[in-house]
């Protein structure tokens, strides 16, 4: 599998009410390991079939920061995930972060992590410069 890139928008309609109604089921602790139900949200929002990715049991790291830099967590990011998603519409336009999926060689490069979440960031980093930050971060 190459390596991917994908800002993940999608409206609140388009997400089951079945994932929206456990949205406080997911984040509670700090493991780079998603569960199922985290998984399936992930898949949902950045409209990726579960047979090209699937999250569930995926190792996903999360930054955030104007450049991307700072190094968060999974609980952080559905907490805020949890505060956006209590004053939306079904018609908005929600942006969920950067999302990039390692391929094998960058996988083994980064610790082990699958993919990395950029979330509230002004700048566009590469995969490499991702990958990068988890090498410093170790």
């Amino acid at each position: 599998m190459l390596a991917q890139v994908y800002h993940m928008r999608n409206k609140y309609e388009n997400i089951p009410q079945d994932i929206l109604s456990n949205i406080d089921k997911m984040g509670m602790d700090d493991s780079s390991f998603l569960t199922e139900l985290e998984g399936k949200y992930l898949n949902t929002v950045a409209g990726i079939s579960e047979k090209d990715f699937n999250f569930s049991k995926s190792k996903v790291a999360f930054f955030r920061g104007n450049i991307g830099s700072i190094r968060s967590s999974k609980k952080e990011y559905f907490r805020v995930e949890r505060e956006c998603l209590k004053v939306c519409t079904d018609s908005t336009l929600l942006y969920f972060g950067t999302l990039y999926i390692f391929d094998a060689k960058q996988k083994v490069e980064s610790g082990g992590y699958d993919a990395a979440i950029v979330d509230r960031s002004k700048k566009l980093l590469s995969t490499k410069e991702v990958v990068r930050q988890l090498k410093k971060k170790r």
